[in-house]
């Protein structure tokens, strides 16, 4: 129960801390000069990345977690390209398997996010600066 307790406090901490960056590397990117703009968008994508490997840290600290990948040959990706990674979604886990595999090995992970997901506090605007596409989901 204490180490529970210890592994969503880490997480929570961890992400209240990259929250706080983010909104102010946000606030700095409306600089009305390019450099700037460019600049901290970089930063913004740092800080996601960061926020990422930190709880990946914490889980592997924190808990029995084991990732065992199998892959029938070595995959190269690139920073510089774009990938479309797709997740049969199952449970939440998925986000956290994927998160784990290609952090800092493809362009950051950005997910579709429910829209009602934006109201949730720190999370919601991080997920707005970080450029994570909302859905609405409609009733047929």
């Amino acid at each position: 129960m204490f180490k529970t307790f210890i592994f969503f406090l880490a997480i929570m901490i961890n992400t209240i801390f990259r929250c706080l960056f983010l909104y102010v590397f946000a606030l700095l990117r409306w600089v009305p000069i390019e450099i700037f703009k460019k600049y901290f968008f970089v930063k913004i994508v740092k800080t996601g990345e960061n926020w990422v490997a930190t709880n990946n840290l914490v889980i592997d600290t924190l808990t029995k977690t084991r990732f065992e990948i199998i892959q029938e040959k070595e995959l190269n990706f690139s920073k510089t390209k774009s990938y479309l990674i797709i997740s049969n979604h199952r449970s939440w886990v998925d986000i956290l398997v994927l998160q784990r595999i290609f952090n800092k090995q493809v362009p950051f992970l950005r997910f579709f996010i429910k829209q009602e997901l934006k109201w949730i506090p720190f999370l919601g605007l991080a997920f707005k600066i970080l450029d994570f596409p909302f859905m609405k989901r409609y009733t047929k």
